[in-house]
């Protein structure tokens, strides 16, 4: 393709939704073609309550459940734990553009992987995760857990005799019972090798990445009063403002992707806009790395639960947490934190970050809004056909599973960006 003929792709928002989707479309051969932009009011550094990426606590859990419903949720977190599991161990040199990170030979691997935490804020740690109460979850043999046979070293911690079973699993899938850590009224656990993220270090890495890879960023705050048409003629207004563009470069836009999370229900038309709603988060932030992630779940505290969750490389440790669905609220709930902390104190689950005072060291406290979406995340062309020549593809709604799901739902923006 020559290159005065060369088209746009228009990601809308540098979260981690927006930057895995332009990666994607800039290293996938099908897509690769195209001139990548993207344009976002926040970008990797700021720090905005509706800005979601750098709030997360960041780490590979799957929500998805065994439902055919979310199998391609499903698809997409195995695809993400697949290829940052390949990233870490150098089998996707390619696309790391960090020195120091290239692959290197089986004797390296532990050196390169540690380099490419570094680098990226990825990096792999044990996990342990605890449930209070019976759900389709906690199959005794790990069946409920769809992700059992996708991960690296899974194994159902025995926290109950065998009498005490209703069905018993086979005991090479057992890790015995440790001392300290584990809730005392948790009745199912397990532990696997997860994968958790730095979500500060990550999203420098990815804004850096694609930067070098070609993207120009553009930030900017879209007019989002007037609809999705609106917004699309405001994209166009945008991307020709740019010293790098002509007044003809917007005519060659070919597609817009709405990586916007909660802002897109601003424009989007009133059933749409309808489905999408905040999901409340606060998290504190801690001194110290935990020496691996744990959550505790369904213990009784409604839309609360229990994380510790290390930040690798970064000497710090996110503890939370909540989901309050329907919760607008930006301000700081004291009586939360307090009681994050209490049940992590209680529980043990991060013993080890307390200093000889028997109290965390507190960095920051914050709120953080994921965008959540009735029916689940959407991410398709939208049916209302093209608009002013552009067609407009949506990839928002992930709630708290924008990391997990980032790769998986990038390459199918891949594919329908190849089908356009």
């Amino acid at each position: 393709m020559a290159s005065e003929e060369k088209k746009h792709i228009i990601i809308l928002g540098a979260g981690v939704t927006g930057l895995q989707t332009a990666l994607s479309l800039l290293t996938s051969p099908s897509t690769s073609h195209y001139s990548i932009s993207i344009i976002a009011a926040q970008v990797p550094g700021d720090l905005a309550a509706e800005y979601t990426s750098p709030w997360a606590g960041g780490h590979w859990r799957s929500h998805a459940t065994t439902a055919p419903e979310d199998k391609e949720t499903r698809e997409w977190d195995l695809r993400t734990y697949q290829y940052w599991t390949s990233l870490l161990q150098g089998k996707e040199g390619k696309v790391c553009g960090i020195p120091g990170c290239e692959s290197r030979g089986e004797d390296d691997l532990g050196e390169m992987v540690f380099a490419r935490m570094k680098a990226t804020g990825l990096g792999f740690k044990e996990s342990r995760n605890y449930w209070g109460k019976e759900s389709l979850e906690t199959i005794p043999d790990g069946s409920g857990l769809w992700w059992s046979s996708a991960v690296s070293s899974f194994q159902i911690l025995n926290l109950l005799s065998e009498s005490q079973l209703t069905c018993k699993p086979n005991p090479s899938s057992y890790s015995p019972h440790v001392s300290g850590g584990i809730p005392t009224t948790a009745l199912f656990g397990v532990k696997y090798q997860s994968i958790c993220i730095n979500v500060p270090q990550y999203l420098t890495y990815l804004f850096s990445l694609v930067h070098s890879l070609g993207a120009s960023v553009l930030q900017a705050h879209l007019d989002t009063s007037s609809g999705l048409q609106g917004v699309v003629e405001d994209v166009k207004r945008v991307f020709v403002t740019s010293p790098e563009n002509s007044e003809d470069e917007g005519e060659k836009i070919a597609a817009v992707v709405n990586c916007m999370g909660l802002t897109a229900a601003k424009f989007l038309p009133e059933v749409e806009a309808e489905k999408s709603h905040p999901i409340r988060g606060q998290t504190i932030l801690v001194k110290g790395e935990a020496a691996m992630a744990r959550t505790f779940t369904d213990f009784g505290g409604g839309d609360e639960l229990v994380y510790v969750i290390p930040r690798p490389g970064s000497k710090s440790t996110v503890l939370g947490g909540c989901k309050q669905a329907e919760n607008y609220s930006s301000e700081i709930d004291e009586e939360l934190s307090a009681r994050i902390l209490a049940r992590i104190k209680e529980h043990h689950l991060a013993d080890e970050l307390l200093g000889d005072d028997g109290e965390f060291k507190i960095l920051s406290t914050q709120v953080g809004f994921r965008p959540g979406r009735k029916g689940g995340s959407r991410v398709e062309i939208d049916t209302g056909g093209k608009i002013r020549g552009v067609s407009v593809i949506h990839s928002y709604g992930h709630a708290g599973a924008g990391y997990q799901n980032s790769v998986g739902s990038a390459e199918k923006i891949v594919r329908l960006v190849a089908e356009l």
